[in-house]
């Protein structure tokens, strides 16, 4: 006859965890290194093209796109705020807090998105103009893909909080969705450094 089976009683520990211990952390931790690689890869493209043409760039992008892109930048900076916010209530369990936080970061990633679509109607020339036209559709219609799902993921958390039942997971969820929030927000900058104040934009 077999000895009876032992059972372990982990009925004590948490059912949710903040930061690593959350196999979300790791799912989107890896989601962000792979999008980092490619906006690298991307920006070496830019740099490619930018050296090795006589006239650069052979397009000049609009004054008044320029400004579009500082006002656009100013507003995506401003979004990390609510959503910083809406994090810190999360790990103190402040359903207000997470529900005001991800209603007015969802607010400004949609006043980005309609901003874009603006700047994408002004720039003057299409993606298939020239290389440079390429890699500066590509670039930032990435990054506008990346703000549009980010800001549907808050407007589709705060339908959850809003209609519950609220549960110790979802407070989880509204944490990780800020971290890739933030990665959308500091991968705007060096976007927006690289194609807006290059010298050369600049001063066409």
């Amino acid at each position: 006859m077999s000895p009876p089976r032992r059972t372990l009683d982990v009925s004590h520990l948490p059912t949710f965890a903040f930061g690593h211990r959350d196999p979300l952390w790791w799912g989107v931790t890896g989601l962000m290194a792979i999008e980092s690689t490619a906006f690298v890869l991307m920006f070496a493209s830019y740099f490619y093209i930018r050296g090795n043409q006589a006239h650069f760039p052979p397009t000049a992008l609009p004054f008044y796109v320029k400004v579009l892109a500082a006002v656009i930048t100013g507003v995506m900076l401003l979004s990390a705020v609510p959503i910083h916010y809406a994090n810190r209530a999360a790990l103190k369990g402040r359903l207000r807090g997470m529900r005001w936080g991800l209603a007015l970061g969802s607010l400004l990633g949609f006043v980005v998105v309609a901003l874009r679509i603006v700047e994408f109607l002004w720039i003057g020339f299409r993606w298939d103009t020239h290389a440079y036209g390429s890699i500066f559709w590509f670039i930032v219609g990435m990054h506008t893909v990346h703000t549009i799902s980010g800001s549907l993921e808050d407007l589709l958390l705060l339908g959850v909080l809003l209609k519950g039942p609220v549960e110790e997971k979802h407070l989880v969820d509204v944490h990780t969705n800020g971290r890739y929030w933030f990665f959308v927000v500091a991968s705007w900058v060096p976007i927006y450094v690289i194609l807006y104040l290059d010298p050369a934009v600049l001063a066409s």
